[in-house]
C-alpha cells in the first residue's frame, strides 16, 4: 500500500496509477505503483488493480507526460472514479521530485503538485 503526504497529512490508502505501456512499464516502474492505460481500466476495475469496493479511494496518476496520465484520469473518472488525480509532469519529474527514496510510499510534505481532473 502507498502512502501520500498533503498538507501535512499521510494518506496510507492512495493507488498509484503508472499509465505508461506495458513495456515502459516493464522498462523500469515505481515501487507500488499499478500499470493500467486508458483501454484497460474497464479489465482493471475486474482483475483487482483497481479499488472495486470504493470508488472513493484516491487514485494518482502518472505517466511518460502529463497528457498520457490525464488520459487515464479521464477513463477513470467515466467509469465512477471520484478522487483522481495526475501528475502533470514527466516521468522524470515525479523520480526527480521524490528525491533519494524513489518509492512512492515515501512523500514528503512539499512534493510537487498534482492536477485534480
Amino acid at each position: 500500500m502507498s502512502a501520500t503526504s498533503h498538507g501535512g497529512s499521510i494518506d496510507r490508502t492512495a493507488v498509484f496509477v503508472d499509465g505508461r505501456s506495458a513495456e515502459e512499464f516493464r522498462g523500469g516502474r515505481q515501487p507500488g505503483a499499478r500499470n493500467i492505460t486508458p483501454p484497460e481500466v474497464t479489465a482493471a476495475k475486474d482483475d483487482g488493480r483497481l479499488p472495486i469496493e470504493d470508488h472513493n479511494t484516491r487514485i494518482i496518476v502518472f505517466g511518460a507526460d502529463a497528457e498520457q496520465a490525464r488520459a487515464v484520469v479521464t477513463k477513470l473518472a467515466k467509469n465512477a472514479f471520484h478522487n483522481v488525480a495526475f501528475f502533470a509532469g514527466t516521468l522524470d519529474d515525479l523520480v526527480a521530485g521524490l528525491g533519494e527514496s524513489h518509492a512512492l510510499g515515501v512523500w514528503v510534505t512539499g512534493w510537487p503538485a498534482y492536477n485534480r481532473l
